[in-house]
C-alpha cells in the first residue's frame, strides 16, 4: 500500500515537471541568473581596474611630491647660501630699515619698481640712479614734438622775457647762445609766464619741462613744446616718492608739513584763489609722483644743462639739497627765493662753486664761477 502511494506521488511529480509552463519558467530563471552573473563579473572587473589605476596614480603622485620636495630643499639651500654663505639659519630675522634712512645708505639690492616709487627704501647704491627707476622715468616722460610749438600768442612770445623780465640778463649771460639745454621746474602751461619759451622758439634751445599739476600739464602737452616734459614734481628727499600736492594754480606746491614756511604759503594760495589764471582747472589736493632731479637727468643721459629755472613755491632749498653737484653740470640757476630760505640757498650754492646775483623782486641768479 505504501509503495503504491509513493509510486503515485512520483508519477504526479513527473507529470508536473513535464508541464510546458514550468519548463518555460525555469528557462527564464536560468537566463536571469546568467545575466546577473555576467553583470556582476563586469562590475567586479571594472572595480578591479579602477583600484589598480588609483594605486598607480597614487604612486605617481607620491613620486612627484618626493621630486618637488627634493627640488624645494635644493632651492632653499641655494637661497641660504646666496643670502649669507656663512649663516645657514633659516630663522634669521632681517631687521626693518631705520625710519631716518638716507637715500645714499647701502643695505640691500632686491628692490622693485613699486618700492622705488614709494621711498624711502635701502638700496645697494643710491636709489636715485637705479636702472628700474630710470627706465620707468623714460617710459612716462613725453618726448619733444620735433615741431614748432602750438601757441596762443606767437608774436607775443618773441618779446617774452620771463615772468618779470629776468630772462634779459640770462640771455645776455649766454650771449644769445643757440641750441642750448634748459630745465624748467614749475613749467606751468608751457607758455604763460614761461622762462624758457623764448629760448626754444627764438634760439632753438630744447630741454626738460617739469610740471606736477595734472590739469595744467595736459594744457602744456597741447602746446607741443619741442622739449621733453614730465607730469611730476621734483623730490625734496633725494628718492622717488608720492606726495600730496595743492593744485593752487601758479601757487601750486607740495604740502610739506615740515616746511617752516607752510602757513604763509597756504595763506598765499588762499588769498589769491580768485585771481587764478586757469580757473578751468579745479583746485584740489592730489597725490603726485616726485622724482629726484638727478634721476631725471640720468634718464636723459645726464646732459650738460646750460640753464635751470627753479620756481616751485617754497621747496627750492630742499630740492637743491638733493643735487649731487659733483656728478652734474648746471651752468646757471634762476631760483625763486621769495618763499624759501634765501640765506641757506646762497650758502649751499656758494659751497658748490656758484656766485650769486640778486634778481628782484622774487629771484636770485646763481652761476658757475
Amino acid at each position: 500500500m505504501n509503495s503504491s502511494k509513493t509510486a503515485m506521488r512520483r508519477r504526479a511529480l513527473l507529470h508536473q515537471l513535464s508541464s510546458p509552463y514550468l519548463s518555460i519558467l525555469l528557462l527564464v530563471l536560468l537566463g536571469l541568473l546568467i545575466l546577473i552573473h555576467w553583470s556582476v563579473r563586469d562590475q567586479l572587473h571594472d572595480l578591479q581596474s579602477y583600484n589598480e589605476g588609483r594605486v598607480a596614480d597614487t604612486g605617481r603622485t607620491l613620486e612627484m611630491v618626493g621630486k618637488y620636495k627634493s627640488e624645494l630643499e635644493n632651492l632653499r639651500e641655494k637661497l641660504r647660501q646666496k643670502c649669507d654663505p656663512a649663516d645657514t639659519h633659516v630663522d634669521k630675522v632681517i631687521p626693518l630699515p631705520p625710519s631716518d634712512l638716507k637715500s645714499d645708505e647701502v643695505i640691500i639690492t632686491n628692490v622693485n619698481l613699486k618700492s622705488l616709487l614709494n621711498g624711502p627704501i635701502p638700496c645697494e647704491e643710491s636709489c636715485a640712479h637705479h636702472p628700474l627707476l630710470l627706465d620707468h622715468i623714460r617710459s612716462v616722460m613725453d618726448k619733444p614734438s620735433g615741431t614748432s610749438p602750438v601757441l596762443k600768442d606767437v608774436e607775443g612770445i618773441k618779446n617774452q622775457r620771463g615772468q618779470t623780465g629776468q630772462m634779459d640778463l640770462i640771455l645776455k649771460y649766454f650771449n644769445n647762445k643757440k641750441k642750448g639745454f634748459f630745465i624748467e621746474a614749475g613749467a606751468w602751461d608751457g607758455e604763460d609766464l614761461s622762462n624758457t619759451i623764448y629760448m626754444e622758439t627764438q634760439l632753438a634751445w630744447t630741454g626738460l619741462l617739469v610740471e606736477p599739476n595734472k590739469g595744467v600739464y595736459e594744457i602744456l602737452k597741447g602746446k607741443k613744446r619741442n622739449a621733453h616734459s614730465i607730469n611730476s614734481c621734483l623730490s625734496i628727499k633725494g628718492y622717488a616718492e608720492k606726495v600730496k600736492f595743492d593744485t593752487a594754480d601758479v601757487f601750486g606746491a607740495i604740502e610739506d608739513e615740515k616746511n617752516p614756511n607752510k602757513e604763509n604759503l597756504l595763506d598765499l594760495r588762499n588769498r589769491y584763489q580768485n585771481q587764478f589764471r586757469h580757473k578751468d582747472v579745479a583746485r584740489e589736493s592730489i597725490l603726485v609722483q616726485c622724482f629726484p632731479l638727478y634721476s631725471l637727468l640720468l634718464a636723459l643721459g645726464n646732459p650738460r644743462v646750460d640753464f635751470m629755472s627753479l620756481d616751485i613755491e617754497g621747496s627750492e632749498l630742499d630740492v637743491l639739497k638733493t643735487i649731487p653737484f659733483d656728478k652734474v653740470h648746471i651752468e646757471l640757476f634762476l631760483i625763486e627765493t621769495a618763499h624759501s630760505n634765501e640765506t641757506a640757498i646762497t650758502q649751499l650754492m656758494t659751497r658748490n662753486g656758484y656766485e650769486m646775483q640778486p634778481m628782484p623782486p622774487f629771484d636770485h641768479i646763481y652761476f658757475k664761477k
